[in-house]
């Protein structure tokens, strides 16, 4: 009866069969094989009550911030060797927000001075760590027909030693390129670009914009690994064929490499059904979250979608960042670890002063150690 509630997503569920249950799915992903638990359950099922179960473990661990650790607990997790971020930065801070008085803030580098403040503590917080930024709605220069890109500027806002890579997609307005950016302190050996099919002349079967991912390959701690930066179309037939050109992209590599996936996949398990979002999700999950596929999603249960917020003509929800009310997450990451070395934790931070608000996106953050 557990398993049959949590896949009708508002029926209430037994608190006992789900402490059962987590007891069940935790001592599996300990072992490193969290689907064998339930393995008999239908994938439905089991990706619902996983989002339920990693919810409860965070709640019994007293901080709703962090998302579940996979192989250790977080009082005993291991010295940290990559931090990796992922932000959203909503078109380059162009369309910040201040929530007080309910208007834009106009000057685009308030916002990017903000992103870029916050984006230094996040990385400073983890003691100089190696680091590894993907942003998502990145223009190419600072302001309409500027000379200084997005990314320098924000590198520059971080500390010295930092680069930036910026990847030109598309121009949907006059606003300038637009595309997604890598921030580092890591040495890159290879860098690659991946542009989704794309057809300007026909945005019904393709989208009105490209979309496309970074991906850098990087030495952390001895280790090599891949890091990836995406940025997927809203659900619908389009995303669903992102993804799996997405994943055959990745299949290319050295099935010997780690492979560590993060971004705005825009798709979220707690739209409803009738949003699309809900069966968006799914096809999510069925590619990337599949026990076929090599990857497992690490971030689950860290709601990250800012709703309301200068978008769809929506009034914003609150008058202050720390009134605001999340639900939903669209930003995931996804590892692929075919030797068992990588140990996550994970946490979503708003990309804010209160009451400005810089991105409509928290930032989704994952700490990496080797075991």
């Amino acid at each position: 009866s557990c398993h049959g509630k949590a896949a009708l997503r508002d029926a209430p569920v037994d608190e006992t069969c789900l402490d059962r249950a987590g007891e069940r799915l935790v001592a599996s992903w300990a072992k490193n094989d969290r689907k064998s638990a339930c393995a008999d359950e239908s994938p439905a099922i089991l990706i619902d009550l996983e989002h339920r179960v990693d919810e409860a473990v965070n709640g019994f661990m007293g901080d709703a911030s962090v998302g579940l650790t996979l192989g250790t607990a977080p009082t005993t997790f291991l010295p940290v060797d990559l931090r990796v971020v992922s932000s959203n930065i909503w078109k380059s801070g162009r369309a910040g927000y201040n929530l007080n008085t309910n208007v834009p803030l106009g000057d685009p580098l308030t916002s990017l001075s903000g992103i870029g403040r916050y984006l230094a503590s996040a990385v400073a917080a983890g003691g100089g760590l190696p680091s590894w930024i993907g942003l998502q709605e990145v223009y190419d220069t600072t302001v309409p027909g500027g000379a200084v890109s997005v990314g320098d500027y924000l590198a520059g806002q971080i500390a010295a030693g930092w680069s930036s890579t910026f990847q030109p997609l598309h121009s949907p307005e006059a606003g300038g390129t637009f595309g997604n950016a890598v921030l580092t302190n890591l040495s890159v050996s290879k860098t690659e670009f991946w542009e989704f099919a794309h057809d300007p002349g026909n945005s019904e079967e393709y989208g009105r914009e490209q979309r496309g991912a970074i991906a850098n390959k990087v030495l952390v701690a001895g280790e090599q690994l891949w890091l990836i930066d995406v940025h997927l179309d809203p659900p619908n037939a389009i995303a669903t064929r992102q993804m799996w050109q997405l994943m055959g992209l990745i299949k290319r590599l050295d099935p010997s490499v780690p492979v560590v996936v993060v971004g705005d996949f825009n798709m979220a398990a707690r739209y409803g059904s009738e949003s699309g979002h809900e069966l968006g999700y799914r096809n999510l999950a069925s590619v990337f979250d599949a026990p076929n596929s090599g990857f497992e999603s690490v971030c689950v249960g860290l709601p990250t979608a800012i709703p309301g917020i200068n978008g769809d003509g929506d009034a914003a929800p609150a008058n202050s960042v720390a009134g605001l009310a999340l639900t939903n997450q669209i930003d995931f990451a996804f590892v692929y670890d075919p030797n068992d070395l990588l140990r996550t934790r994970c946490r979503a931070d708003f990309v804010a002063e209160d009451p400005l608000i810089f991105a409509d996106h928290k930032a989704l953050v994952v700490d990496i150690a080797f075991e």
